[in-house]
Order: structure tokens, then C-alpha cells, then sequence
């Protein structure tokens, strides 16, 4: 159920109070700009959203890991099928034994 979610609910509280952060900065921007505020600003925004996007990596990598795992195993079994279907045709085990 955690990797249909996706990474929605990583953020949390950090992420309203980044978005509120950038949504007053635009809103004033006149204000920011005349006070020379714009690097402060982003460096409190870049501080609020860093720990957000190392929760994201984490979570991406465990998804991905989970993902390419099944892959894999969805392959290993069609390589099996193919190794005993060639073992089968070698064998020359081809006839139905329900059609004799």
C-alpha cells in the first residue's frame, strides 16, 4: 500500500511551510526585492525543502529497488519456461498425450 501512495505524504508539515514561504515571497515580491531579500529567502527555502528531498530519495530508491526486483523475477521465470519448453522440444516431447 506504501508504493501507491507514491511519495504524497513525504513532506508533511515541511512542505505547507515551504510552499506558504514561496507563496507570501511571490505575492510581496515587491516587498522582498525593495528590502534586497531575495537570497534569504531562497536559502530558507532551499533549508525547508533539503530534508523533504532526502525523504523523497529514500522512499524513491526503495521503490525502484522493489520495482526492478519483480522485474526480475518475471524474467527469471520466463527464462525458466523457455529452458524447459527448449528441454521439451529436445526431448521431442511435442504430442498431446490427450489426443492418442
Amino acid at each position: 500500500m506504501m508504493f501507491q501512495n507514491g511519495l504524497t505524504n513525504v513532506g508533511g508539515d515541511d512542505e505547507k511551510a515551504a510552499n506558504l514561504l514561496i507563496g507570501d515571497a511571490i505575492n510581496n515580491f515587491k516587498t522582498v526585492q525593495s528590502f534586497g531579500h531575495e537570497e534569504l529567502v531562497v536559502k530558507q527555502f532551499i533549508n525547508l525543502v533539503m530534508p523533504i528531498a532526502e525523504k523523497s530519495k529514500k522512499e524513491a530508491l526503495k521503490a525502484s529497488f522493489a520495482f526492478g526486483f519483480s522485474q526480475f523475477i518475471v524474467y527469471c521465470i520466463f527464462a525458466a519456461l523457455f529452458y524447459f519448453g527448449g528441454k521439451i522440444i529436445e526431448a521431442n516431447c511435442t504430442e498431446n498425450p490427450a489426443t492418442k
